[in-house]
């Protein structure tokens, strides 16, 4: 079997054995350094290649952003090309932007002989510059720092956030290090300390030492507590225990007053006095506080005449008395109550009378549609942030944005109140149609009820109430809008304008009032 071994005593020295020595035992990739911004500029770095070749730039290098395409958005790739010749003067290491194809949904662009990849860039329809920035680099990545000659490291931007990760292969062990914006100056040294986090194929290792403890995996001291009824004035579950027990904690601890607890509980002559009980009284029918007073009062001053019970004969048998009652408490048979009523609890209607309950006017309610109930079109229109959609920027006419208004059947829709925040400095205008559709034709043509909108001032918001749009044929006068199990209802968000917010909706209802 042939055998290689770089370098002998007195063997041959080369460059090409060099650099040979390095393939297969160091990968090749990005060591420090290399990062690419916005406008174009890489940072100062070292990298080797795939046939062993150190490369380190000391000073900026600067590549030509390739101009935007005006319809859709693509991927350019920053490349660092080298080839080892046998030549004088050796052949120099440069930097290129490989430009990739305009795409809804672009792809990366294949990458030419002998290049190495630093940086994927994401270049906007109409944009000036790269907007999202994918940094490569192995073993190590570092974002926003810069390794130095002395293995020490400098902050590039202290108004931003700092990270390094780094992968061990002989472990299997990921690390991570996060240093929060400000936490230093431009140009600052940095001592990444010990990392945010570690993961492995087990799961993050932070979290397993904290949960594999047997004892301390966490201070009762660092456990708040909620304490809804407020009946500590400790604030964490320490001191709430140090409040059970009591200050002489033998004497004084539950445990100990069990016994005398149960035995003042269970005693039949005198478990306690009325007089020492108290009573809430909510709706005020004592002037007395004790239990004790307040049976005195039930019974009255001549306790035998006065009593409910001996006075509960002649009550049920007094006729008229329990008719004027009656009446004095609701006429029936179409009678008219005048005055308030209070009620003190629920109303309940037998089920075959519910539909003789009536209103002699609408009901109006309301219901709040999310953010998250909403939609866009096309794929590229409006971005979805979870708790809010955002107008594209650049902006457009032919992207839409929709809210589905709840359709409640025998409700009525009165109006909608719907907000938007304009993020930008410019006035921007948003227009909105309602659109009803039947659900058996499907939504690809729903119907255009009426149009509405207005005007954004910069750096400000607006809130539109948009009153509901007949079914009739349009135009059609405003009125309120009819729901049945047939059509859906939605409202079309329409701006040319970019970074314009929705911030929610609000739909205005009323109940029909049900005939006798």
């Amino acid at each position: 079997m042939a055998q290689t071994r770089i370098h002998d005593y007195r063997g041959p020295r080369s460059s090409e054995n060099l650099n040979g020595h390095l393939v297969g035992v160091v990968p090749s990739g990005i060591y420090e350094g290399f990062h690419v911004f916005a406008n174009g500029n890489i940072s100062p770095g070292m990298l080797i290649t795939p046939e062993g070749v150190r490369i380190r730039d000391t000073e900026t290098i600067s590549v030509v952003v390739p101009a935007a395409d005006p319809v859709n958005p693509r991927i350019d790739l920053v490349v660092c090309i080298h080839e080892y010749e046998k030549t004088v003067p050796a052949p120099v290491a440069t930097f290129v932007v490989v430009q990739g194809v305009p795409a809804a949904d672009p792809s990366w662009p294949d990458l030419p002989p002998h290049s190495m990849l630093v940086a994927a860039c994401r270049m906007e329809a109409l944009a000036v510059a790269w907007t999202d920035i994918q940094q490569l680099g192995y073993p190590v990545k570092v974002y926003n720092a810069e390794h130095q000659d002395d293995h020490s490291w400098l902050i590039l931007r202290g108004s931003v956030a700092t990270t390094r990760t780094l992968f061990n292969p002989n472990t299997g062990v990921f690390a991570a290090w996060i240093v929060p914006p400000g936490t230093y100056g431009d140009d600052d040294p940095i001592t990444w300390g010990a990392p945010a986090f570690e993961y492995s194929a087990d799961g993050v290792l932070q979290i397993l030492t904290h949960i594999g403890k047997a004892v301390g995996a966490h201070a009762a001291s660092a456990i708040s507590i909620l304490d809804t009824a407020n009946r500590y004035t400790a604030a964490e579950v320490e001191a709430a225990l140090q409040e059970i027990a009591g200050v002489g904690r033998v004497a004084e601890t539950v445990k100990n007053n069990a016994a005398g607890l149960l035995a003042h509980v269970d005693d039949p002559a005198s478990a306690h006095l009325a007089t020492a009980i108290h009573v809430n009284d909510l709706t005020d029918r004592y002037t007395a506080v004790t239990v004790e007073g307040a049976l005195q009062e039930i019974a009255g001053a001549g306790r035998t005449a006065e009593t409910v019970k001996g006075n509960a004969a002649d009550v049920s048998t007094n006729a008229d008395a329990i008719v004027a009652l009656d009446i004095a408490k609701f006429a029936k048979a179409g009678g008219t109550i005048s005055g308030d009523v209070v009620l003190e609890g629920k109303v309940t209607f037998d089920a075959t009378d519910v539909a003789n309950v009536a209103f002699d006017d609408y009901i109006a309610f309301t219901h709040w549609v999310q953010p998250c109930e909403g939609n866009s079109h096309p794929v590229n229109s409006w971005e979805n942030h979870g708790y809010t959609w955002k107008s594209p920027s650049p902006g457009g006419s032919d992207v839409h944005f929709y809210l589905p208004i709840p359709g409640i059947v025998n409700a009525e829709l009165i109006s909608v109140g719907i907000g938007f925040y304009n993020g930008t400095a410019a006035d921007a205008n948003v227009a909105l149609t309602y659109q009803r559709g039947n659900i058996d034709g499907g939504i690809a043509s729903p119907t255009e009820l009426g149009s509405g909108g207005g005007l954004v001032p910069g750096l400000d918001g607006a809130v539109f109430v948009f009153p509901a749009v007949g079914p009739a044929d349009p135009p059609s006068d405003d009125e309120p809008l009819p729901f049945d199990t047939t059509y859906f209802l939605q409202l079309k968000v329409t701006t040319a304008d970019p970074i314009v917010i929705f911030s929610g909706m609000k739909c205005y209802y009323r109940r029909k009032r049900i005939a006798v």
